[in-house]
């Protein structure tokens, strides 16, 4: 395994990823993979963290977002100044709130420490569509409805 392979791990598919372990033939070479990921600058932030490093949460007021996110507001300021941890619906949300592409909003659900949205699965399905469509909030929950599924809360 190449240092330039271990460098760009961290824009690597969990799929490419793989086939890197795969490759791996040495436990030196996997030393070196495993060191790599236990570089703090591939570790996920915790959540309050990652959205303060989005220039989409930082060019709009709080206010806004937790209004277009449908979030209650004291629940919604308690997600932003990090005392509570959102669930993944409420990651969601937030995500489609600040209008975030599908790599972001499963990079804000791994640090939300949720499991990412999963295209064989149905519901999840219908909420990558609505991402990628750039849907709001009201959208997104009127198509999970229109389909039979459980609406984000």
């Amino acid at each position: 395994m190449s240092y330039d392979t271990i460098l760009l791990m961290d824009k690597k598919s969990t799929t490419e990823l793989l086939q890197i372990l795969k490759s791996t033939d040495s436990e030196a070479g996997l030393e070196e993979y495993v060191q790599r990921i236990d570089k703090p600058e591939t570790q996920v932030k915790s959540f309050s963290e990652f959205l303060d490093s989005l220039p989409e949460f930082n060019d709009r007021k709080p206010s806004e977002i937790i209004r277009d996110s449908n979030i209650e507001r004291t629940y919604g300021y308690q997600i932003f100044n990090g005392r509570k941890l959102p669930g993944r619906d409420k990651v969601i949300m937030i995500s489609l709130a600040l209008h975030l592409n599908l790599d972001m909003t499963q990079k804000a659900l791994a640090a939300a420490k949720a499991p990412a949205l999963y295209p064989r699965d149905r519901r999840d399905a219908i909420i990558i569509y609505a991402v990628e469509h750039g849907m709001s909030v009201d959208e997104a929950c009127d198509l999970l409805d229109e389909f039979g599924e459980k609406i984000l809360d």
